[in-house]
């Protein structure tokens, strides 16, 4: 449902996302996030951005998002809890 919704006005890409070696920090295309500003991006994505999920019920994808980041051993992610 949400790809449909999007699809009237943008088209799916591929964004390289990549931990930067050594530096903990991350780049999605050619943004540059420190280890504590990505890990407030990611939480409010858990959050469903403002005005947050409907009725609190977050996508698959989201969910399976927390289940990667729980089980990541990057430090970007070291005691990092959503």
């Amino acid at each position: 449902m949400l790809e449909k919704l999007i699809n009237k006005w943008g088209q799916p890409a591929k964004i390289p996302v990549k931990l930067e070696a050594g530096s903990q920090k991350v780049r999605i295309a050619e943004l540059l996030f420190g280890k504590a500003v990505f890990q407030e991006l990611v939480a409010y994505v858990w959050q469903g951005g403002m005005p947050g999920w409907e009725d609190n019920l977050r996508p698959a994808y989201v969910l399976a998002m927390k289940e990667a980041i729980n089980s990541s051993t990057s430090p970007i992610f070291k005691d990092f809890e959503l």
